[in-house]
């Protein structure tokens, strides 16, 4: 109960901007293509966020950090 409190307090919602698009970032939705042409879209959340949704990735994740670094 302490964590999620902790949690609420420290909440920021993340409004779409046009000048986000393009980069990757917290709580934005991102596509990967493998070398067969197949086209995943993942949204990359918080480790807390991801339980029980297949296209929700978190932010600690390999996939989300090489994306982040590809996407700057």
């Amino acid at each position: 109960m302490r964590y999620l409190t902790k949690s609420l307090e420290q909440l920021r919602i993340v409004h779409y901007s046009p000048q986000q698009d393009g980069k990757v970032f917290f709580g934005a939705w991102v596509e990967i293509e493998n070398g067969d042409g197949d086209i995943k879209r993942f949204r990359i959340v918080g480790y807390d966020e991801i339980f029980g949704r297949k296209d929700y990735i978190s932010i600690d994740s390999p996939m989300a950090r090489a994306a982040e670094k590809r996407g700057r």
